[in-house]
Parts: C-alpha cells; sequence; structure tokens
C-alpha cells in the first residue's frame, strides 16, 4: 500500500523518495531552450554567411567595376590617339588672334616681298610682287599668282618613306590630301589639297635640296581672309576636326627655337660679363635653347646700342652672337674701343631678334 504525503513518494517497501516530475519537467524544458539557442545560432551563422557571400559579391563588382572604369578610360585615350594626330607644324592654329604666335608684334604685314617672315614660322615666297598678311581672327591673304605663305619643316629627312595628311581649314570648311612621300627625292614632290577658295589651298613641298614645307598658296592671284587653321600629320586621314585651340605657351616655346626678340617696346639692358681691347662680352638669359647660333637682326643706333656707364653711345660697334649653356652672349666688336665697362640696350623705338630660323 503506498501514499504521498507532502510530495514525498512512498513505495510498498517503505522507502520514500522526492516527487521527480518537476525536475524531468525543468530539465526537459532546459533542452527545449538549448535545441532553440542551437537553431539559433546555426540561423545566425547562415546568415552571417550570406552576409560574407554579399560582401564578397559586392567587393567582385566594385573590381569588375573598376576594371570597367580603366578600360573606358584607356579606349578614350586611344581613341584620343586616334583622332587627334599630332601637328608638324607649329603656330598652327589663327581663329584667334590673341593666340597666334606673332613676336614681331604687327597687326598687318602689307607690300612685304618674298623671303620676308610674318607671324612666327610663316613667310611668303613664289614670286617678287609683294604679298600682304593681315593678322585677325583667320588670317587674310592677298598675293599674286604663284605666291604663298609657308612653313619650313624641321628635320624632313624623318618624312622620307612616310604617308603624310595635310589640311587647311577656310571659314567653316576642312580640306585635304594625302600623300607618300618617296624615300629618295629625286624631283620635287607634292601633293596639295582641293581648292578652298577660287585656286587657293594647302600643299606638302620636298624639294631635291632636302629642305620640306607646307605652303598656303594659288596659281592665280587671289585675297582670301578666314584662313583658321593648317595641319600635317602622319598618316591617312584628317584629324584636325578634332584639334583644341593651340597652347599659346606651348607653341611660344616651339617658335623662339627659331626667332627670340631682346626688347621692345620695353628696355632689355645688359651690364658687360668681359671686356677686351677690341670687343665687349654682354651674357644674356633666354627662354628656350635655340635650334642654332642666331643672326642678330636689327642695325646699331635705330634697334640696339651700346653705352658707357655714364650713359654716353659709343658708336661704331657690330654685333653677333653664340648660344653658350645657359643663354646667349652677345659680342660688340669695335677696334680699340677704349671702354673698360659697358652696357648692351635695344633703342626705345626698336627690338633684337635672334633669328634662328631654317
Amino acid at each position: 500500500m503506498s501514499n504521498i504525503e507532502n510530495g514525498m513518494k512512498c513505495f510498498p517497501i517503505g522507502v520514500c523518495l522526492p516527487d521527480m516530475q518537476p525536475a524531468l519537467d525543468a530539465a526537459q524544458s532546459a533542452q527545449e531552450t538549448a535545441e532553440q539557442a542551437a537553431a539559433d545560432a546555426r540561423a545566425a551563422r547562415e546568415a552571417a554567411g550570406g552576409a560574407q557571400a554579399a560582401a564578397d559579391a559586392a567587393q567582385a563588382a566594385a573590381e569588375n567595376a573598376q576594371g570597367t572604369a580603366n578600360e573606358a578610360r584607356e579606349a578614350a585615350a586611344n581613341a584620343l590617339q586616334v583622332t587627334s594626330g599630332r601637328n608638324i607644324l607649329y603656330n598652327w592654329d589663327f581663329r584667334h588672334k590673341d593666340s597666334i604666335v606673332n613676336q614681331r608684334g604687327k597687326d598687318s604685314y602689307p607690300d612685304v616681298l618674298a623671303g620676308t617672315y610674318t607671324i612666327d614660322g610663316w613667310y611668303f615666297g613664289g614670286n617678287t610682287t609683294p604679298f600682304s598678311l593681315m593678322v585677325d581672327d583667320g588670317l587674310q591673304l592677298a598675293y599674286e599668282a604663284g605666291g604663298y605663305l609657308a612653313q619650313n619643316i624641321e628635320f624632313p629627312e624623318r618624312l622620307l618613306g612616310k604617308t603624310l595628311t595635310v589640311s587647311v581649314k577656310v571659314g567653316g570648311n576642312i580640306y585635304f590630301a594625302t600623300g607618300t612621300v618617296p624615300s629618295t627625292i629625286t624631283s620635287t614632290f607634292v601633293f596639295r589639297t582641293e581648292p578652298a577658295f577660287a585656286h587657293f589651298g594647302a600643299e606638302f613641298v620636298f624639294y631635291t635640296n632636302g629642305i620640306a614645307c607646307v605652303r598656303l598658296s594659288s596659281p592665280t592671284a587671289v585675297s582670301v581672309s578666314h584662313v583658321h587653321c593648317v595641319k600635317l600629320e602622319m598618316g591617312s586621314v584628317s584629324t584636325m576636326a578634332n584639334d583644341p585651340p593651340q597652347d599659346y605657351g606651348a607653341e611660344l616655346a616651339k617658335a623662339q627655337r627659331y626667332l627670340i626678340r631682346l626688347g621692345g617696346p620695353s628696355y632689355m639692358r645688359a651690364r658687360a660679363t668681359y671686356v677686351d681691347t677690341n670687343y665687349i662680352e654682354f651674357n644674356i638669359p633666354i627662354p628656350v635653347y635655340m635650334r642654332a647660333n642666331p643672326v642678330i637682326v636689327g642695325t646699331e643706333g635705330t634697334n640696339w646700342a651700346i653705352y658707357s656707364t655714364t650713359s654716353a653711345w659709343i658708336r661704331g660697334f657690330s654685333l653677333s652672337a653664340q648660344l653658350n649653356g645657359c643663354g646667349i652672349t652677345l659680342r660688340a666688336t669695335k677696334t680699340a674701343h677704349g671702354l673698360s665697362d659697358a652696357m648692351f640696350s635695344n633703342t626705345s623705338s626698336g627690338a633684337v631678334y635672334l633669328d634662328a630660323r631654317i
């Protein structure tokens, strides 16, 4: 016989034990809680794994996007290279007056003769009839039959055997022509654009004496305005339409390899650095190293003078120039000049030009 007293369970043999059901229930609840916690942990791990996968995917996408951007930039650079070929000429853009390199400083060059340089790099040639050039937003040219405005090309031998394209823009239209230069020049080689205005056009010429140039020419008398650009480039395609305006500073530096203006309208003065019995030397810094030793363009009294230290003009000097490592040495020569010191200066109305043109 058994009975239950105060939560104790008694069995017939007389042994009484505590009731275990609450403990079992608590254990069951703890187990269920642990299992839920384990399930939650697994879910958290799976979620973390998903987040990591998402992060990895995002990183991969970012890397792919960066690669695509790099490829796009490279493609754009390659496209720019293809669509904007380098101009072999300098001072080639006449669209804006203020960006034309014009060290001589004239707005017009009226009634000049063949061989006369005008804006930097460009000279008239072809016949003995006077030419005319007006500097504006686009050049205005006038000359008789056979006349031309030309720019000589430095190191023309590099063009032998090459395919070239010459272009000229007049008004809103571009005219161009392509030719392949022979490996050996046995007769004058020429190729020319279609006429841009009347018989006016651009042509590339390689002479048997080794000189090559681009000419703006006409076989008949011509007066033409709005000449905007000229280009000579490697290859068989004209890329002039894609060219940005010329960089004035870059083109000025190129032009100064051939011509440098000293003084005018302001004074350019230099003190003697060496005095000999029969000559005096003056060291002048220059902005670029010129392509060859220049000649002096300018006359004593009109463009330049030698002064004593008391500012007296000492007449009778001749002037020459020699490149040195950091500039130009001007040598003023006069037998027994009698000076122990001196100053070189341009005159109030003139400038001196160092001319190393081809």
